[in-house]
């Protein structure tokens, strides 16, 4: 009998290292992106099809859609050279939405034009998602600790609600991403975020990594809110992290030594790839790591892993 190959992606966020493009300093890989962005861009392409993944979620600056366009000339240019690499894009991560300042009010209208412009984009490369974090907690215990409660999820909904509908516009779907340390990243907080939200402009894009890293269960929480994933994050933890971090940008580098790629951990992945399978979250998967030096080597064992896992699936099936 024939055996299903699955299709893979990856988010570019697995290529954020210094080391990936020869340079000495992550600073100088966002230095890199402004100066000479086809030369960043080149490198990214050819680590990425070296991978072994046919497709990419968009993510921050320099691995950004702006970037891209600005490296080949043009938003045609760009396409044609991720077309003629075999390359897909099959959504975007939003980096906006973790600035509060940026779902501020006053802000809003700069917001929903970036969304606008971004969502316009992907659509019209063949994407079907726009993913976003919501704002980091607060330490835990600080003097001025904003609590995550019910007025905190009802203030965020409403720019989440906003996003949700340019991006259906669009013709996408919209999830919230379960990132660590953020408003939505607790079993509780992502059953909040779900239930404040209307399921016709706001699902979930569930992180199989983080949702564990929060003590979660990754599974349980896919199956549990099914009908809203539009995405989801094949990533790996070894456990739970603790809540007392403090939480500003460095809260993201402590991570990493939770993290890895799927075989490498705790996560179920037989039963993750069950429901994504489902879902019709299975092309491509979307492998996640989070900055490594050698992220060719680490979405090739991911691969490796994640292969028969999905095939024997799929025979059962």
């Amino acid at each position: 009998m024939h055996q299903h190959t699955p299709e893979y992606g990856v988010d570019l966020f697995a290529f954020w290292h210094e080391d990936v493009f020869g340079l000495e300093s992550i600073e100088a890989v966002v230095r890199q992106g402004v100066e000479s962005p086809r030369a960043l861009w080149d490198v990214l392409l050819d680590r990425v099809a070296a991978s072994g993944v046919t497709a990419i979620e968009l993510t921050f600056a320099p691995f950004d859609w702006r970037t891209g366009a600005a490296a080949y000339g043009s938003v045609q240019a760009f396409l044609a050279e991720l077309a003629g690499r075999g390359i897909a894009v099959c959504g975007g991560y939003l980096p906006s939405l973790e600035r509060p300042e940026a779902l501020a009010p006053e802000r809003r209208g700069a917001l929903l034009d970036e969304v606008r412009a971004y969502a316009d984009f992907l659509a019209g490369a063949g994407a079907t998602a726009l993913v976003g974090s919501a704002p980091l907690r607060s330490t835990r215990g600080s003097e001025h600790a904003v609590p995550v409660d019910l007025r905190t999820v009802q203030r965020l909904s409403e720019p989440f609600h906003e996003v949700g509908r340019v991006a259906r516009a669009a013709g996408l779907a919209f999830g919230l991403h379960t990132e660590s340390h953020s408003a939505m990243w607790l079993e509780r907080d992502i059953d909040l975020f779900m239930l404040a939200t209307d399921p016709f402009y706001v699902g979930l894009c569930p992180d199989a990594a983080h949702i564990t890293l929060g003590g979660g269960d990754a599974v349980a929480v896919a199956r549990r809110h099914q009908d809203r994933l539009v995405s989801s994050h094949w990533k790996d933890a070894t456990g739970t992290i603790s809540w007392d971090l403090p939480l500003d940008e460095s809260v993201h580098v402590a991570h990493r030594a939770f993290c890895g790629v799927p075989g490498t951990g705790i996560v179920d992945w037989a039963a993750w790839a069950e429901v994504m399978t489902a879902s019709g979250l299975t092309a491509p998967v979307l492998l996640e790591v989070d900055a490594i030096a050698t992220p060719v080597q680490e979405i090739r064992a991911a691969i490796a892993h994640l292969t028969p896992i999905l095939q024997a699936g799929s025979a059962a099936a």
